[in-house]
């Protein structure tokens, strides 16, 4: 999904001949209070998807692409299922993703923002 996102932005600033970029400061598809940017696309509506939760669902994980963008699924779904509690998942996720930046990006580090909730299903 984010790669979808990645192109459309891109075609937004490509139609836009950078004002998109320039205006902002961001390359984003939705931001709250940018009304400049409505011309454009920009959108404060959410994309939400809605998953019920089962009895063998165990935690949700929230994030910004800085952790996505270098962690996979699987190794999100394992650090924050191994950690002590939410909150040390969340922590754990961050100084990694943190960490991957580092190595790979040569001092660049993107947002990273992780949330996770421990469910209690019945």
């Amino acid at each position: 999904m984010h790669d979808m996102l990645r192109k459309h932005c891109a075609l937004l600033i490509s139609c836009c001949r950078g004002f998109f970029l320039l205006r902002s400061g961001l390359a984003m598809s939705r931001a709250f209070g940018d009304l400049p940017c409505r011309r454009i696309g920009v959108t404060v509506e959410p994309e939400v998807t809605v998953h019920p939760l089962r009895s063998e669902d165990q935690l949700l994980v929230a994030a910004t692409d800085g952790i996505w963008d270098v962690l996979s699924n699987e190794e999100v779904v394992d650090l924050a299922g191994n950690a002590s509690g939410a909150a040390a998942a969340a922590r754990a996720l961050v100084e990694i993703a943190e960490a991957r930046w580092l190595e790979t990006e040569g001092g660049y580090i993107d947002d990273i923002t992780a949330v996770v909730v421990r469910a209690q299903v019945a």
